[in-house]
């Protein structure tokens, strides 16, 4: 945007001049000259495809200037060259804006990814979590089930207490058939 300053202000020099020159009639003059003035201020206020719009008006007008021998092929030869440049720095200036604004899309694109992976993560971890405690609920429940039915802690001890197992065996202690 420096660069643009000094080629307008030379591009409107070019133009005017001290007083109007046999070289550019004074109307065509003063329609570029105003032309002029107004890709200056729509570069200035970093209205770059405006500037490049007004700076295409500039040329249709300079072109008309010279086809209506208003102007010299000399003076239509700088000031042609002064646009060239003026537009070249308003493309580039243009084409960094379009890149800038890229990489801050990449850029904010790239942020939410990033937070759309953290909140991922967090709830990978809070399933986790939930899982863990699930399995430890089970795992309470059965120790709890199993410490109120105390006959499959033990398979070895028996319900019949006092009870034998005697079937078949005598009740006759020394007692003998003789």
């Amino acid at each position: 945007m420096r660069r643009l300053a000094p080629l307008l202000l030379a591009a409107a020099l070019i133009l005017a001049g001290c007083a109007p020159r046999p070289e550019l009639a004074p109307a065509a003059a003063e329609r570029l000259q105003t032309e002029v003035m107004a890709v200056s201020t729509a570069a200035a206020e970093n209205r770059l495809p405006d500037a490049l719009a007004q700076l295409d008006a500039v040329s249709v007008r300079l072109d008309a200037a010279h086809d209506a021998d208003l102007i010299s092929d000399a003076r239509y030869e700088r000031i042609r060259a002064a646009l060239a440049e003026v537009r070249a720095d308003l493309e580039k200036a243009i084409a960094d804006q379009e890149r800038a604004a890229a990489e801050q899309e990449a850029a904010r694109l790239a942020d939410e990814a990033a937070e759309q992976a953290r909140i991922a993560e967090e709830e990978r971890i809070r399933l986790e979590n939930e899982a863990a405690a699930a399995q430890a609920e089970a795992q309470r429940i059965a120790e709890e089930a199993a410490a109120q039915d105390p006959g499959e802690e033990d398979p070895g001890k028996s319900d019949d207490k006092g009870k034998s197992d005697d079937k078949g065996k005598s009740d006759d202690k020394g007692k003998s058939d003789d």
